[in-house]
């Protein structure tokens, strides 16, 4: 017998229970041993008067225990402290007034204010006696308060480096550091003189109001701003996060944009406290205010003792105002059907369907992100969108680093998840460990949406015992299966009641019958019958949920019966409204109106763009300005155009329009910037512009145009400017590469990658390339043949700098011609043999202004990005430089025609879709004519769009007020230029002088006042009286 020392504790006088305690603490320490033995065997089910443990058992208080505690002091020394924001709470109720778009955000000062709180607290000071510096500051993502609920962000702050990070969940939201530092001398900047438009309060938040900004309380303090931002006057009433964001604010104001903008990164940010406050300015008994000062050549701001250096914003999209009317059509859909529609559509049935079944006003969605597919979670925010009082919660699980707007990108995994309604996923549902989770994450009725590849059959989709299968939608490049899970019921008989609309009598029955058991309601061969309606508002009542209707609008159907394999299939599926119309199940569903899709050829000018920024499916051709203007010099017509990778990045969202585009103007039509076609004088040329190529004709720019050899076709030309222009501007502007050089090209088989390997080869040089397929390594192999196979590497891993290194004996190539991202990006910097020189001409690493070691540049090396962009604003003598060198290498048989994958005008949306999805080789083109000399377009769907004559004069009486600015400024942006305001009194207030001097500043049109706002082309001084503007409108014999 093994015996256990046990601890003596507190003696007891009862012996018997210091026995039973002893006996307890032996069968803790002794697993096995058998306490059954010491008392009868017990019998279940016990007896009724039976005496309960649970009372019994309860804590001993008489011995003291060990509790790890996390003091305060603790947190000193880990620099964390989370940080609890509600807005019934009195230190944070303040921010109800950044309202922005419809939603209360979070200011991006407010975080700055948090980091300088934990700062002060970790060093015992107080703010007033504590300067901060904040620098490379980055504001990740937005986060939405909602009144009623408490969002919690976790700061952390190394002590060392004074590196932050701001977290929401596990999701990092601002980043940058901070540190304290001495003010030793009072910030100053060049002054330069403006004679910009002073706005009020009342002017500056209504230009802003018109943005998207709804500010109110604190954040409504700027007392008076200048339109350029060069100077303004803010209110102190001392909040610091609401005085921040009101200098942010001044910086808003004057970029060229109706667009909504949101901070997304600051170089520099210092504040001195007591300098601030001791700089302060009375204006009035109760207002104190501080004066800022910008200077936006150097776009440093000064106020008090705030210093602001290079703020940065971009452009997001905005929501659907509310009140705005939503356009629907409501028609019969299939649940199972081959017809394709779009992922927006598919995903509005899926919400409608769910909210059917299992109603509900909040929608949680959660994604299993894979690379191989695009996101589909954003596009149930669009679908909630529509649908009053219901709420969408966003989320996609990968470790990836995404940005998706309105969706919070996680790396958890799914067993953490828990209320989901909608799980989207691939295929995975013969994994058991999957599977498990899934049952975990999804509430009682919660759906999976699975995506599979187009040509799945539903026959190889084997049965899952807990899941009915509900709808199959069939996608241009997927098809989706949505599947819910089976709701657990007592399966009961229904009771069968049959509506007739003549006859009444059935309603008594149905009231008596729902009180019991389950109903079905059926309506047979009645195409009037209102059952549907019937039973969606019987489902919504309290504890009706087991009403459900059979809805049979098909004379070829059976008559309806419970056993009959037609019905008693469909049923099982357990969906509450079935309808029997044209030979399948289905229902009927709202779906968004879309114009018309029958297309035809055109001969006027159309351009390509996307009508809804992020959702493909709204690509479209709208009808261009070119119509209205036909004066136009350099009119070309388009037979063949290119979509580039910028294309893409622009349409989905992914870049900022205000990158590539200067004002408003160029924001109309800014897809597409390669082209070849005709042009009047009937000269075959190709061409690039910066923005607008994508269309049917384009104004083309002398300075970046060539004439295409007679041996290539339009298509082939096609496939030319922009890739070679990119390689010589690398190669022969920024390197001047020799031969038996050697130079490794990412992405071989793209467009830049194909025309780098053709001039690289040409010029003698040893060749390294990499791509991501055995298809793609394939065709370069078949396509060079002095390529070697050996140099051939995978861009989707970073092994191709091992084999740079075996194959150059550790030396490293002289020039690398980049494009790929992160690690991929610091492993092609590795590859750089001592002097070598960098060469990028991606976007993503630059944008995210991702860091570089500078131990690289030890060897010598030379980075250079190649910016193609830029080349568009300048002089016409650069251009003709770069246009020289294309030319020539076309003269000396250099350039050759890339392989292209072709679309027709109509497939605009497959052909953006097909580029985006990364698996072409070569150029997409789209192909806007068949033959180079038809005067009309291949058919395609022309949507109308209103354009002014830019030489008839538009007269709008009583221009002057808040509605006639706005139309003004609508019909500028819609080309017109000869614009008379007629007004009783002229110009009074600054908003008014402030929208004029903006329209001439960007040269949209000139004007003279006197007594009448008179715009005309030239610009010239003409008095006209208040009875004469209309007579010499008249005279002109061009009002529009």
């Amino acid at each position: 017998i093994k015996c256990n020392s046990v601890s003596k504790g507190i003696e007891s006088l009862n012996h018997v229970e210091t026995l039973l305690s002893k006996i307890g603490q032996l069968s803790i320490t002794q697993p096995g041993l058998q306490i059954s033995k010491l008392y009868p065997a017990v019998q279940f089910p016990v007896a009724r008067g039976t005496t309960m443990i649970a009372p019994l058992i309860r804590w001993d208080h008489r011995e003291s225990a060990f509790v790890c505690k996390y003091t305060w002091d603790e947190t000193e020394k880990s620099g964390i402290l989370n940080y609890k924001i509600n807005l019934n709470d009195r230190d944070y109720k303040y921010i109800v007034g950044h309202c922005i778009d419809g939603r209360v955000l979070f200011p991006a000062t407010g975080y700055l204010y948090l980091v300088w709180d934990l700062l002060c607290y970790l060093s015992h000071r107080e703010m007033m006696d504590y300067s901060i510096e904040f620098e490379d500051v980055k504001f990740l993502r937005a986060t939405t308060i909602a009144k009623g609920q408490s969002v919690t962000l976790l700061v952390m702050i190394q002590d060392v480096s004074g590196y932050f990070e701001i977290l929401e969940g596990d999701t990092a939201v601002v980043t940058g550091y901070a540190r304290t530092f001495n003010p030793t001398h009072k910030e100053t900047i060049e002054e330069k003189t403006s004679t910009a438009t002073i706005m009020k309060t009342k002017d500056f938040y209504k230009e802003l109001r018109l943005r998207g900004y709804h500010y109110t309380g604190l954040f409504k303090s700027v007392l008076e701003a200048r339109a350029d931002g060069t100077h303004a006057k803010i209110q102190w009433k001392g909040n610091w996060v609401a005085f921040l964001d009101c200098l942010l604010q001044i910086g808003i104001i004057a970029v060229d944009t109706r667009s909504l903008m949101v901070p997304t990164a600051i170089e520099k940010i210092s504040i001195s406290p007591k300098a601030h406050l001791a700089m302060m300015e009375q204006e009035g008994e109760d207002i104190e205010f501080l004066t800022m000062r910008g200077n936006p050549d150097t776009n440093v701001s000064v106020c008090g003792g705030i210093v602001i250096s290079n703020p940065r914003a971009s452009i997001v999209g905005r929501r659907n105002p509310p009140g705005v009317p939503v356009l629907e059509t409501y028609g019969f859909v299939p649940y199972f059907s081959d017809d394709k529609v779009s992922s927006l559509e598919a995903v509005r049935m899926c919400v409608q369907l769910a909210l059917e079944n299992a109603p509900t006003l909040a929608i949680n969605v959660t994604e299993v992100y894979t690379q191989s597919r695009a996101v589909l979670a954003h596009l149930f925010g669009e679908a909630v969108a529509d649908l009053p009082l219901v709420r969408s919660s966003l989320a996609v699980l990968t470790p990836a680093l995404l940005e998706i707007e309105n969706v919070t990108v996680k790396n958890e995994k799914l067993a953490e998840q828990s209320s989901t309604l909608f799980l989207i996923t691939e295929n995975k549902l013969a994994d058991p460990q999957f599977m498990e989770d899934a049952q975990k994450c999804l509430t009682d009725s919660g759906f999976i949406l699975m995506r599979e590849s187009v040509g799945f059959k539903l026959e190889n989709l084997k049965s899952i015992d807990d899941f009915h299968v509900l709808s199959k939608f069939t996608l241009e490049d997927e098809i989706l299966i949505l599947l819910q899970r089976k709701v657990k019921s007592l399966n009961e008989v229904p009771d069968i009641i049959a509506v007739d609309t003549t006859d009444l009598s059935w309603l008594t029955d149905l009231k008596q019958a729902v009180k019991l058991k389950p109903v079905i309601l059926y309506a047979q061969n009645d195409s009037l019958s209102g059952i549907i309606g019937l039973v969606n508002c019987i489902r919504k009542e309290p504890k009706l949920q087991n009403v459900r209707c059979v809805f049979i609008d098909d004379p070829r159907a059976p008559k309806f019966a419970l056993k009959d394999p037609l019905y008693k299939e469909q049923l099982n599926r357990g969906l509450a409204i079935n309808v029997y119309k044209d030979g399948v199940w289905g229902s009927y569903r709202h779906a968004l109106l879309r114009f018309p899709t029958v297309t035809s050829p055109v001969k006027n000018h159309c351009y390509a763009n996307c009508g809804t920024r992020g959702d493909l499916s709204s690509m479209a051709w709208f009808s261009g300005a070119l119509n209205e203007n036909p004066n136009v010099d350099n009119v070309v017509k388009v037979s063949y155009s290119s979509l580039n990778f910028r294309d893409v990045m622009i349409a989905t969202g992914r870049l900022s329009s205000d990158i590539m585009t200067q004002c408003r103007l160029e924001e109309e039509c800014e897809l597409g910037f390669e082209y070849t076609g005709i042009t009047a004088s009937g000269r075959r040329i190709m061409g690039m512009r910066k923005t607008g190529c994508l269309a049917t004709m384009v104004d083309a720019d002398p300075s970046l145009m060539w004439d295409i050899p007679d041996e290539w076709s339009l298509e082939e030309a096609c496939t030319v400017p922009v890739v070679y222009l990119t390689v010589y501007m690398s190669f022969l502007k920024c390197a001047n590469i020799r031969k038996g050089q050697s130079v490794l090209i990412h992405a071989g088989s793209g467009g830049v990658g194909l025309a780098a390997i053709q001039v690289a080869l040409f010029r003698g040089l040893e060749v390294f390339t990499t791509v991501s397929t055995q298809e793609k390594k394939d065709f370069l192999l078949q396509r060079f043949p002095n390529l070697k196979e050996k140099n051939i590497g995978n861009s989707r891993s970073t092994s191709f700098e091992k084999m740079i290194m075996l194959a150059t004996n550790g030396r490293g190539v002289d020039y690398v011609l980049n494009s790929l991202a992160e690690e991929k990006l610091q492993a092609s910097v590795r590859c750089l043999a001592k002097g070598g020189h960098f060469l990028e001409i991606g976007k993503y690493d630059m944008s995210k202004n991702s860091q570089l070691a500078l131990t690289l540049f030890q060897k010598g090396i030379t980075f250079t990005s190649i910016m193609l962009d830029i080349m568009f604003h300048e002089t016409p003598e650069r251009k003709a430089g770069a246009s020289k060198l294309l030319k020539e290498g076309i003269a000396r048989g250099e350039v050759k025609p890339l392989y292209a994958n072709v679309f027709n005008a109509d497939e605009l949306e497959k052909a953006v879709r097909y580029l985006a999805g990364g698996k072409h080789i070569g150029k997409v083109l789209l192909k806007i004519r068949e033959n180079e000399t038809d005067e009309e377009t291949l058919p395609i769907l022309n949507i109308p769009r209103v354009y002014c004559n830019p030489n008839q004069v538009c007269v709008i009486v009583g221009g002057l007020g808040g509605f006639g600015l706005e139309l003004s400024d609508w019909l500028v942006i819609r080309g017109c230029r000869k614009l008379v305001l007629s007004s009783s009194r002229g110009i009074t207030k600054p908003y008014q002088e402030h929208r004029i001097r903006y329209w001439l500043k960007k040269r949209y049109c000139g004007f003279d006042v006197d007594g009448f706002v008179v715009i005309t082309g030239s610009g010239r001084t003409t008095e006209w009286r208040r009875t004469s503007a209309p007579r010499m409108s008249l005279q002109k014999r061009d009002v529009g």
